[in-house]
């Protein structure tokens, strides 16, 4: 069964992508990439819907660069996965050939309500895949102006079988004669997306989208070795592009099954590096098209992959940025930055729109600072960024330490985070009167980013005056950090007369600085009228007094 042969062949895959970065572990035998692929995935974070991998592309690139050092039983073997399933029924739709069965455990179905196939649907799916895929090649050529895999006249071939993935993209003929090497290529889907995150015609939308443009990508730009990562992240990037509703890609960021933010992919492992793959991280990296797409265009993307008919993917993206205004390792610090604007710090309005819904990103260690200096070691991967938090004089602030190093040496690199009371040249000092390096064997190569809060002897209220009917809410910043999740507001009439007496919760719009949002209505619901109104906020046993002034409609 192609499945079983699937199976051993992805085993064999992720030895390899698991090793990418360590040359001197790689495994360099079918059999020892099995076994070694055999540990690797027992000990990897499984993906949300187990037994169903994203993509099943990287197969065949991980299988031709392997090729010499398989046997020739192996050899067959692996021609018989490579080559195109033989299924009974094919039919023409538009510009594809989608090939089907109708009997049989590859049988294309529909599903029903409860993710069950519908019996006779054959016919009504393949219709589902023809109508899609025409859209996808619409979308993403004649809309985005990608360069088109189907040459005038040609039909592209779309098969549909049991593959128990979502789907893959497989090189065929090369094309040309180009460095990098270009390849035409098939699409082998799902034949029902039964039991995926996102199932039926949910699952077939997202895996168009993310499939074809590896199909772009193959024949219109090119393949460097090692590129699979940005072939991933754009890719899944593509499918929320495409079809923004899915959001298939939300299972690699965080666990979707349950309610609390448990982090996956970037947030959970962000001293990984960027090229990196894993069979989960790289999808969990479509973040990186949304930054993009949001801080300068959703033609950038577009712009990296024509620079890589010329020039490896980092050096790409480097020309991209360069030419709109910005740069590779200057993007990577500010992605960095957003990347800690998530969940109860969320900026929607200079980080991701759908930031509160992304986990908070992993906080490698917490430091208290004791004058007049302190060192704290740690180190994290090429192209990679650690997050920690520093208590100095009883205010956290948050610091990332990025390592841009673009040579990308394997494992980590070493580094030495550098705070003292005293200002030097060598240090940059920052606003709550500490002096900060990174101290590496490359400093070049290293970058810190700290967020520090600014400090507040009082509960600041704002917007002061409210308008009643223009602002939501009356907002009180607290001036200090809690681990309380809630706090006690009491507010009166210049009268002393109460009108709201009750609990609150502690929100963080900005990373480190928390603050109570109150919708000025009374403990009736009604709208404040006009006058002047004080308050008493109570938190961690601390009671904090003001007034603020309201002006009706």
């Amino acid at each position: 069964m192609r499945r079983a042969i699937a199976f051993i062949l992805l085993v064999a895959a992720t030895a390899t992508f698991s090793t990418a970065q360590s040359p001197t572990t790689r495994a360099t035998t079918p059999g020892a990439l099995v076994a070694a692929a055999s540990s690797a995935r027992a000990s990897s974070t499984p993906l949300a819907s187990p037994g169903h991998d994203k993509c099943g592309t990287w197969l065949g690139i991980a299988i031709r660069d392997h090729a010499a050092e398989f046997s020739l039983k192996e050899r067959l073997t692996v021609e018989a996965f490579l080559a195109p399933p033989a299924l009974q029924k094919s039919r023409v739709i538009g510009h594809f050939r989608i090939h089907y069965d109708t009997t049989g455990f590859n049988a294309a179905s529909m599903l029903d309500v409860n993710e069950l196939p519908l019996p006779g649907t054959s016919e009504a799916y393949v219709d589902s895949v023809g109508a899609v895929f025409n859209a996808v090649l619409d979308a993403e050529v004649s809309m985005l102006g990608y360069a088109s895999p189907i040459a005038p006249g040609d039909i592209y071939n779309i098969y549909c079988s049991d593959i128990g993935f979502y789907g893959l993209t497989q090189t065929t003929d090369r094309i040309g004669t180009t460095t990098p090497p270009r390849f035409s290529s098939f699409i082998e889907i799902d034949n029902d997306f039964r039991g995926f995150y996102s199932a039926g015609l949910q699952g077939l939308r997202v895996t168009a989208a993310h499939e074809f443009h590896h199909a772009i990508q193959f024949a219109g730009y090119g393949f460097w070795n090692g590129m699979e990562y940005l072939m991933e992240i754009t890719s899944t990037w593509m499918e929320d592009v495409v079809y923004d509703d899915v959001n298939d890609f939300v299972q690699y960021l965080r666990d979707p099954y349950v309610p609390t933010p448990i982090a996956r992919g970037q947030f959970a492992a962000p001293e990984l590096s960027f090229t990196a793959t894993n069979g989960l991280i790289e999808y969990s990296r479509c973040i990186w098209g949304k930054y993009l797409e949001r801080r300068h265009s959703r033609d950038l993307m577009r712009s990296i992959w024509e620079a890589i008919r010329s020039s490896p993917p980092l050096d790409a993206m480097d020309q991209a940025l360069l030419a709109a205004g910005s740069s590779f390792r200057e993007a990577f610090l500010e992605w960095s930055g957003w990347n800690s604007r998530t969940w109860g710090s969320a900026d929607t309005v200079h980080g991701y729109r759908e930031s509160a819904s992304f986990p908070p990103v992993r906080i490698r260690a917490t430091y208290d600072y004791a004058s007049p200096s302190r060192s704290y070691p740690d180190s994290i991967n090429a192209l990679s960024s650690g997050y920690h938090l520093v208590n100095v004089a009883g205010h956290t602030m948050l610091a990332i330490i990025s390592n841009l190093d673009r040579t990308l040496p394997a494992g980590p690199q070493r580094f030495r985070y550098e705070i003292q009371d005293a200002s030097e040249s060598s240090f940059k000092r920052l606003s709550n009167g500490v002096s900060v390096r990174v101290a590496a064997a490359v400093p070049a190569n290293w970058a810190s980013q700290e967020d520090v809060p600014s400090i507040v002897p009082e509960v600041v209220v704002y917007p002061n005056p409210f308008l009643v009917g223009r602002s939501p809410h009356i907002s009180f910043r607290l001036p200090v950090t809690t681990a309380s999740t809630t706090v006690s507001l009491v507010v009166l009439t210049a009268g002393l007369d109460a009108v709201f007496s009750g609990s609150l919760p502690v929100l963080q719009p900005r990373p480190l600085e928390q603050n109570v949002a109150w919708n000025a209505r009374d403990d009736r619901g009604r709208s404040l009228s006009s006058g002047v109104y004080l308050f008493a906020l109570k938190v961690d046993g601390n009671e904090y007094t003001g007034k603020f002034s309201v002006i009706g409609e």
